[in-house]
């Protein structure tokens, strides 16, 4: 993969977890998909009601509960098929679905982190 192309995915994915306009995605994705469900990225925007720009067709999403069991945070993983190219973000979806029981603290992303196998 070139750099520039993994630059792209990386910036279209950073954006989808870390823009408060691209929220409806991420309230999608948390809200109606079950944890480990691989959804197609350019198709679920569209779905959210968001422009899919630069997304590509083999560009998919899915989420993962905290690996330490913190159920207001979640994993959100991006994985492009073409180019092997990967994701992952630390998301606060405790804040995202003002889920009452959950705990809230500040912030969405924790640590985004990209990486090609």
């Amino acid at each position: 993969m070139q750099d520039d192309e993994e630059t792209v995915l990386c910036n279209i994915c950073t954006d989808l977890v870390s823009l408060r306009k691209n929220e409806p995605f991420l309230r999608q994705l948390l809200g109606s998909k079950p944890p480990g469900e691989w959804v197609p990225l350019r198709e679920f925007c569209t779905q959210a009601g968001l422009g899919v720009g630069e997304i590509k067709p083999d560009l998919f999403a899915t989420w993962l509960p905290d690996p330490l069991a913190d159920d207001a945070y979640a994993v959100v993983m991006f994985y492009d098929d073409e180019s092997k190219w990967s994701m992952a973000a630390h998301y606060n979806r405790g804040r995202l679905l003002r889920d009452a029981s959950l705990e809230q603290p500040s912030g969405n992303v924790v640590a985004p982190s990209c990486s090609t196998t």
